[in-house]
């Protein structure tokens, strides 16, 4: 086992070097899950080099405002390639009462190849009934509307 991580030392390598090592066959469409513990900033900018590859990802934001230029920007460039199409507050997280965000959001991404030209912006409220779920069930989900 190892890391996917920034560098290819100890017992780490990075997401470019794991590709190189699928067959080339399978290098397409793949779908990352990511849940790095504040790392996600670290290993996104090779992601998003990679796009062509890359069909789906799911990333949980962790530390968003200890992060956020860091956010925004990773946000902004994988909007490159990438549409947003589900969100979801971890209410293991703390509110951001001053923005009324949750500090840490798992964010679905889909690549634009695979998407329709227009794209709408969503209106919907989340967590959508039937398909999410608090991380903690003891505790109400966050709502996040556009």
């Amino acid at each position: 086992k190892y890391r996917i991580w920034d560098t290819n030392e100890d017992n780490s390598k990075t997401i470019k070097s794991t590709l190189n090592e699928l067959p080339k066959a399978v290098r397409k469409n793949i779908f990352i899950k990511m849940d790095i513990e504040e790392a996600e900033y670290k290993v996104l900018d090779d992601i998003i080099d990679l796009s062509d590859f890359i069909g789906a990802i799911v990333v949980e934001f962790h530390a968003i405002d200890k992060f956020a230029e860091d956010f925004n920007k990773i946000i902004n460039k994988i909007l490159k390639h990438f549409n947003i199409v589900h969100v979801h507050g971890n209410n293991y997280s703390k509110l951001l009462t001053n923005q009324n965000f949750p500090s840490a959001i798992e964010i679905t991404f889909i690549n634009k190849s695979h998407c329709d030209k227009n794209v709408k912006l969503s209106i919907k409220k989340y967590p959508l009934e039937g398909l999410d779920q608090p991380n903690k069930i003891s505790r109400p989900d966050y709502d996040i509307v556009f």
